[in-house]
């Protein structure tokens, strides 16, 4: 499987406070990024985005593709995801 980097252009006052609050959290910045620009709904079902580009980058990506969601229902119910780490 071949994973790609999604690269968001942020202006730079909202990257630095994100990046203050990774800093504060003391947890990734990438993970902190993920959770400004998108959300699990449906029971972490559907990834819904935040901002225009996170919902843009939900559509160009069909991360909701019916398939995909069949499957974290299933995952959900095993209690495998959302992942609480």
């Amino acid at each position: 499987m071949t994973v790609q980097a999604i690269t968001l252009n942020l202006p730079k006052t909202i990257y630095e406070q994100i990046r203050r609050a990774a800093e504060k959290a003391r947890r990734p910045i990438d993970e902190v990024l993920v959770e400004a620009v998108f959300e699990w709904i449906e029971g972490g079902t559907v990834i819904r985005g935040k901002t225009p580009k996170g919902r843009a980058t939900v559509a160009a990506l069909n991360v909701n593709h019916p398939d995909m969601v069949s499957a974290r229902r299933l995952w959900a119910i095993a209690g495998w995801h959302p992942s609480v780490d």
